[in-house]
């Protein structure tokens, strides 16, 4: 048990520090970068989380928080001192992080469902707007056309959904036939 604890560890440190200097570049220096060089961001950082091992390199993220941060041994191992609870502190962490993702996770996906009902209650666009979605749809060769609809926000225009796709444009057609 205590392996898998020794493993855990450096690997949900690393992971965190890798998120969290990913998080900053996004916010602020990569803001303007394409989504898609941002996704393959967090694909690494998801990478990092599910794979925390990897092949030694002499300088890599890893290999600085490994000589910055040292883990005490009592909280990886239960063997300092002969005691069989010394291990636990480790757990404890591993469990209040996972207490703290789970809680994050559920906020988002609730964030997530609120703006999902948000968007459905939109008006739907004019039939000439929707028209022209249909046209662009089935040029670019799209299986489902989106559901359009209208909305006076400065985001706007975006796709929102996973399954059900709504165009959301704004009150302004022009801006939107953009798109």
């Amino acid at each position: 048990m205590n392996e898998l604890l020794r493993y855990l560890m450096p690997g949900l440190l690393h992971g965190t520090v890798l998120f969290a200097l990913t998080w900053a570049l996004v916010k602020t220096v990569l803001r303007e970068a394409p989504p898609r060089f941002v996704a393959v961001l967090w694909l690494i950082v998801v990478a990092k989380f599910l794979m925390p091992f990897g092949p030694h390199v002499p300088i890599s993220l890893s290999t600085v928080i490994d000589q910055v941060v040292v883990l005490p041994a009592e909280v990886v191992t239960a063997e300092s001192g002969g005691s069989a609870t010394a291990g636990l502190g480790g757990w404890a962490l591993v469990t209040a992080y996972a207490a703290i993702v789970a809680a994050l996770v559920l906020r988002h996906t609730l964030a997530f469902r609120r703006l999902g009902a948000r968007v459905l209650r939109l008006p739907a666009a004019g039939p000439e707007l929707q028209q022209l979605v249909r046209v662009l749809g089935a040029r670019l060769g799209l299986d489902t056309v989106p559901e359009v609809r209208v909305s006076n926000e400065a985001g706007a225009p975006y796709v929102f959904g996973v399954h059900r796709l709504v165009l959301v444009c704004s009150s302004s057609t022009r801006r939107c036939s953009r798109v």
